[in-house]
């Protein structure tokens, strides 16, 4: 699935002026269903377009796990998550380690959600065989 890539600004030192430095990178989205369990990766989507969610039917979707993007965990990309991904397990992607801290405040009241501190920490995640566990 084509999703809006995030956004990187930087600033041109000849004229002064800020420039996505992704605007012209497509990204790719991703779901997998295999054996009764379905996955979705958002590779370095963004929120940014809402109407992607619905095109692709997200509401009508249950997934046992879900990789998404930090940005999701604004205010824009957690409406989104209320409205249109149905997920047992959600795993954030690229968080900045520096910044650790930062997103534990934002999720600490969200059960089973985690952010990574250590390298090669880890997280397991067991699914049953049976859906109607």
């Amino acid at each position: 699935m084509r999703f809006n890539h995030g956004s990187f600004f930087e600033t041109d030192s000849a004229t002064g002026k800020k420039y996505d430095l992704h605007s012209n990178v497509e990204n790719f989205g991703y779901i997998i269903d295999a054996e009764g369990f379905s996955l979705f990766h958002s590779g370095d989507g963004s929120f940014s377009d809402k109407s992607h969610f619905e095109t692709y039917h997200f509401g009508d979707r249950d997934f046992d796990i879900v990789f998404l993007d930090r940005t999701f965990l604004r205010k824009e990309g957690q409406e989104i998550m209320n409205s249109q991904i149905h997920a047992k397990n959600l795993v954030f992607m690229h968080i900045e380690p520096a910044r650790s801290e930062y997103y534990k405040t934002i999720i600490k009241d969200v059960p089973g959600l985690s952010v990574f501190t250590k390298k090669m920490e880890k997280k397991l995640i067991m699914l049953s065989l049976s859906k109607s566990d």
